[in-house]
């Protein structure tokens, strides 16, 4: 699905789990590398090793960086990826920051209200800390924590607010998987908007 939506201009960033990446996929990335960015999509464990298979898989290093349940934020890794970026050589990037706009604060379910919370006051000390190590971050990220807003809804404010510097993420796949994410529908919507 992805791969799809890169191959017709639907999507211009992919994340790459590399821990979990085949070589099939990462070939198929890499050939679209010249029109999307690349980014490592960072899982608990070695910040180090990942970085590393990432540039063994791809030949660069990542064009951005971003974290599953973005983890990347935690005070306990955020601290750690600054710490190895910038021991990288020099290269474009940004790191992935969580600044939801205030209508995709709200959810009906208390977890995860909680949950989002809890995301926002951890990411408004990663952002200080990006900004105080002059890393490019982004203003707002559009999506939904935990499937709490539809991605009709999301895309639309998307296209009403967005600037530049913004950044819309969704999950899509070409068969929905046993999560509570609508992710064949994610792909069949954006596929066709």
């Amino acid at each position: 699905a992805i791969l799809d939506l890169a191959q017709h201009n639907k999507v211009n960033a992919v994340s790459v789990l590399i821990n979990r990446a085949n070589l099939k996929s990462i070939n198929d990335l890499a050939v679209l590398s010249h029109k999307i960015k690349i980014g490592l999509h960072l899982e608990l464990g070695s910040i180090e090793k990942q970085i590393n298979l990432f540039f063994k898989s791809f030949g660069f290093y990542p064009n951005y960086y971003d974290g599953h349940r973005h983890c990347h934020i935690y005070p306990f890794i955020s601290t750690r990826l600054i710490k190895k970026i910038k021991q990288l050589p020099p290269h474009p990037f940004y790191v992935r920051s969580l600044g939801l706009r205030p209508e995709l604060m709200q959810s009906k379910s208390f977890f995860n209200n909680l949950y989002i919370s809890a995301l926002l006051k951890c990411n408004k000390a990663f952002h200080k800390k990006l900004k105080k190590n002059d890393i490019a971050t982004n203003d707002f990220l559009y999506g939904s924590i935990n499937n709490h807003i539809n991605i009709e809804i999301i895309f639309e404010l998307f296209k009403k607010h967005r600037t530049e510097n913004d950044i819309f993420f969704f999950h899509p796949s070409l068969m929905q998987e046993k999560c509570k994410i609508p992710r064949k529908h994610e792909y069949e919507y954006i596929r066709q908007n």
